[in-house]
């Protein structure tokens, strides 16, 4: 392992796999991570850090929904920045990446995956049933699918 994409949202599913991340990651020599997420109401073209800064009302889609989403990542994205920095992991080794969702979340961590190098995704769980997966479509699920030459880690 080297490098690890942790895809997250504002769900509590994501503080865990955080939590994971930041228990392995900094024990492992020279290993980096990278903090994803995808983001509904974002321009196509947007590329932004919300750990440092959110965009003006203007240039969201959705605006007030967008925001809604983007404000709880941003504490979030700040909570893992000081998790990791508690557990020996340098910021030198951390990498924050927000994007418009593109083709879909699952398709956005694999390709993120891959533009950034990672050869690990770690992803939070929400224990779904069967039925409440196929209902309501599980990422993790999709991951496992189409995750290819990748290793997976999905955090229960």
């Amino acid at each position: 392992m080297k490098k690890v994409l942790l895809a997250i949202d504002s769900s509590p599913h994501s503080r865990r796999a955080a939590q994971y991340v930041a228990e392995v990651v900094p024990h492992v020599s020279g290993a980096e991570v990278v903090v994803f997420s995808a983001v509904a109401g974002l321009p196509p073209d947007a590329a932004l850090d919300p750990g440092v800064s959110l965009p003006r009302e203007h240039e969201l889609h959705g605006d007030e929904d967008c925001r809604d989403e983007l404000l709880p990542l941003h504490n979030l994205i700040g909570e893992i920045r000081d998790l990791f920095a508690r557990k020996g992991l340098s910021s030198e080794r951390i990498e924050i990446c927000c994007q418009p969702v593109r083709h879909g979340i699952a398709q956005d961590i694999l390709d993120a995956a891959r533009e950034c190098n990672c050869d690990t995704v770690a992803v939070g769980s929400r224990h779904l049933s069967k039925v409440m997966s196929l209902l309501q479509g599980s990422v993790s699920t999709d991951l496992v699918h189409r995750a290819h030459a990748l290793t997976l880690w999905v955090v229960a």
